[in-house]
């Protein structure tokens, strides 16, 4: 007789895992049942203020100097105006999906789960985590910078290297790290980290309070200073660097300042009226900062010479050169020490919150999910981010953090904009309180030509970043395949999503065509050859047989009692009903 537990070819079984995706349904009944639901707090108002925290400080107080002076010199501005318009179409497409789905940390991991499936979705969050641990770090190296500076400019106070100054930087010249031997670690920017946790874990009303005040102090002192004495405009190519070469690369280093605008559509669940409030909070939030970058930078460098700004703290750097303007840098001085501050903030509370959307999925252990008892925040997870994120700024330089934050930003956004392409023709009947512009036959042209943008900005990063990124990825992949595939909720076949799930494997590998002959029946007991329709449907709803050691989807994911479905029991008589 014919072997009855001859089961789904493993590697097919493992495509199945890995292509298992979550409908727009599921998602919303998890928002509407949630049992753990976050606070709604956030107006309209305050996501606006915390699109405007997250984003200015960045990029005019940390990256603006490098970009500048390494890379495109004062026509840095046009530099500006390219990855503002780059933010500016991934944040339609974050708009248009965050309405679709305003779960608890809403991102390009969420929506990337609902269009590719699983694994990529998993992949995307992993990078996710290195976008915001690793920005969040770097902000905080930058606040550093700014707060030595500032002592001394106030109070006369200096501080060592030793404490202030990542032990390792990396050497460009023979493309290796090297240590610094006067350096032990940045102090001050693991007490920033460690100090902005402590506020998040108490919660987001009170953390939203912070943010709401040092961000008008930013944004008045960044209006205040008003120069416009910058010469030459462009600065001839040199080394593949400056002019037109240089504006684009200038622009890729400078995307960093904008990732902010997503961590509104993460933040979904904690809104009053998401549908409404988030598409209007990001877009302005990408306006009004894209306007104020635009003015800083032609201060900047008006103020000093472009060469002069190679630092991580260059607003202050940029009036050193200028006699009685001590109290001005002071002035500046603060107003960085506040948009760093919230940066690091909402960087934290974004990561966060998308490690629950994570964790609540399976992928992560349940710990990242917990949310605490009395403040209703992520506890664990801000912990652990917090500490992390603290590590990596004391020993790391800001130059290879921001390089990293782009390129991971990058490519979250490029996913985003696959996304809403797919859902456009996949779920055209699903309610979009806003929808990306200029659409013809459904495809949302302005999504397309920001997927585009993201790949180019990528490509233009360099060969060394594009290694570390993809370092990172490959520890992501292990981590899936030793923990995730394993616990993943869609993996178990007790709703609506397993059944999609199922649905979705079927048309990947539909049965084979019944034929009669295929089929026999000896001594009233049936027969089940290879290659029949009946067969081909037990293989279809079993799990890998546990008598196949070598079945690679078995030495993934081992099989669990809730996961073995009813045994199979053959008709009677050789009839097969419906088979």
């Amino acid at each position: 007789m014919a072997d009855t537990t001859s089961v789904v070819p493993g590697w097919k079984r493992l495509l199945q895992a890995m292509g298992r995706r979550k409908s727009l349904e599921m998602m919303l009944s998890q928002l509407e049942g949630d049992q753990g639901e976050l606070k709604r707090t956030l107006s309209a108002f305050d996501l606006c203020l915390m699109g405007l925290g997250v984003i200015i400080g960045s990029g005019i107080f940390v990256v603006s100097g490098t970009a500048a002076a390494q890379l495109a010199g004062p026509s840095l501005v046009i530099s500006v105006l390219i990855a503002g318009l780059a933010s500016m179409l991934s944040a339609f497409s974050y708009a248009e999906l965050s309405t679709m789905v305003p779960v608890v940390g809403a991102s390009s991991y969420t929506f990337v789960y609902t269009t590719m499936g699983e694994f990529l979705a998993f992949l995307i969050g992993w990078v996710m985590t290195l976008e915001w641990l690793v920005g969040c770090a770097a902000v905080a190296v930058g606040w550093s910078s700014y707060i030595v500076r500032f002592f001394q400019d106030a109070f006369n106070v200096k501080f060592t290297e030793k404490t202030t100054m990542a032990p390792v930087y990396w050497d460009s010249t023979n493309n290796s790290f090297k240590v610094h031997s006067g350096a032990i670690m940045n102090i001050p920017a693991m007490f920033i980290v460690l100090a902005t946790m402590t506020i998040l874990c108490v919660g987001v009303t009170e953390s939203k309070m912070v943010n709401n005040v040092v961000t008008v102090v930013k944004v008045v002192v960044i209006l205040y200073i008003n120069r416009d004495n910058y010469t030459p405009f462009m600065p001839p190519t040199h080394d593949g660097n400056f002019g037109v070469v240089g504006i684009f690369k200038g622009a890729q280093q400078f995307f960093f300042a904008f990732i902010g605008f997503d961590a509104l559509a993460s933040a979904a669940q904690e809104a009053k009226n998401p549908q409404r409030d988030l598409p209007i909070s990001i877009c302005v939030s990408l306006i009004v900062c894209t306007l104020l970058y635009g003015t800083m930078v032609v201060v900047l460098t008006g103020l000093t010479k472009y060469p002069n700004l190679n630092t991580a703290s260059p607003a202050t750097t940029a009036l050193e050169v200028h006699a009685n303007t001590k109290w001005l840098r002071i002035l500046v001085g603060i107003g960085a020490i506040a948009g760093l501050t919230t940066v690091t903030m909402v960087l934290q509370m974004v990561q966060s919150r998308i490690w629950v959307a994570i964790a609540r999925d399976g992928l992560f252990p349940g710990f990242f999910g917990r949310l605490s008892p009395r403040f209703k925040t992520p506890i664990n997870g801000q912990l652990i981010c917090g500490i992390i994120a603290a590590v990596i700024a004391a020993f790391l330089p800001v130059d290879i953090l921001s390089d990293l934050t782009s390129l991971a930003a990058l490519l979250s956004y490029f996913l985003v904009h696959i996304s809403v392409v797919v859902l456009r023709f996949t779920k055209p009947e699903a309610d979009r309180t806003f929808s990306v512009p200029l659409a013809i036959f459904r495809v949302p042209i302005l999504s397309v030509l920001g997927a585009i943008i993201c790949i180019a900005l990528f490509v233009l990063s360099g060969g060394q970043n594009i290694l570390r990124t993809c370092i990172w990825m490959a520890i992501g992949i292990v981590i899936y395949f030793a923990f995730s595939i394993r616990n993943s909720h869609l993996r178990y076949k007790d709703g609506t999503v397993s059944e999609d799930a199922s649905q979705q494997y079927e048309d990947m590998f539909p049965p084979k065509p019944y034929t009669a002959e295929s089929n026999s029946s000896k001594d009233g007991v049936t027969v089940v050859t290879k290659g029949s329709q009946v067969e081909s449907h037990i293989e279809s709803h079993m799990p890998p047989s546990p008598m196949n050691p070598h079945d690679p989807y078995l030495a993934i994911c081992p099989a669990k009692p809730d996961d073995l479905p009813e045994p199979y029991t053959p008709p009677k008589n050789g009839h097969h009903g419906n088979y």
